[in-house]
């Protein structure tokens, strides 16, 4: 396993031909370690330092016996929070990457007016099809709630596209119609694998937010379930 960064920059890539799962269990092993260590080192200092002071009575051997736990508590916290910080932007950085996607596909739009132009002897409402749909785009990504209905929308139009193309072999053979449509199975391919690691996300997110212990902390720090938007 090894770690990968920009030059001046943090190291934000690990490669491994470990899964995700077996690093994550490694680094949480290691972080038990030092935990106890820690655990350990405190409980031991606070005695040290009792026995110093010459006082060590049951009250001084209570405090001690206290710390750790206390130490415990607030450790715990530490972790649980960064844990929803970490799975919070994990799904704002999966939303980013199919927000990236769609607008990859919708630069598509310009050759597909093209292709629809092509296309306009064969099926006349295409056209107009991909018209509206290049103007609605914009308004669409800036409104969540419309964006699912926008994608049902363009996911139609390519489907129809696909099936012209499949009903006649002179726009077939056409050496840049079978380009474009090679880039739109792939940007396809693309945009479902993201959704899925969308949705692996924002249901990993909502559950623990819901989870006991978390859902105390989520409500008292302010992480707020997730909408599903794709």
């Amino acid at each position: 396993m090894s770690a990968c960064k920009k030059k001046g920059k943090q190291w934000p890539f690990i490669i491994s031909n470990r899964s995700e799962e077996e690093v994550m269990m490694n680094r949480g092993r290691w972080g038990l370690f030092w935990m106890n260590f820690g655990f350990s080192g405190l409980m031991y200092s606070t005695l040290l330092i009792f026995a110093q002071a010459g006082s060590f009575s049951p009250l001084d051997i209570l405090m001690s016996a206290l710390v750790a736990p206390l130490y415990m508590f607030l450790f715990m916290i530490a972790l649980h929070y960064n844990d929803l910080v970490f799975l919070q932007q994990r799904v704002d950085r999966n939303y980013a990457n199919v927000q990236t996607a769609l607008k990859k596909r919708k630069d598509l739009m310009p050759n597909l007016e093209k292709l629809a132009k092509a296309l306009m002897k064969h099926e006349a409402d295409l056209m107009e099809k991909v018209t509206a749909l290049r103007t609605q785009h914009m308004n669409a990504m800036k409104n969540s709630q419309a964006i699912a209905g926008f994608l049902g929308q363009e996911d139609q139009l390519f489907g129809q596209v696909k099936v012209v193309c499949e009903k006649y072999p002179q726009l077939k053979s056409n050496k840049s119609i079978k380009q474009l449509m090679t880039i739109i199975r792939n940007l396809e391919d693309e945009i479902e694998l993201l959704r899925s690691g969308y949705l692996n996300a924002i249901n990993l997110y909502n559950t623990r937010v819901d989870s006991f212990p978390d859902m105390f902390l989520a409500r008292a720090a302010g992480f707020d379930k997730k909408l599903r938007i794709f």
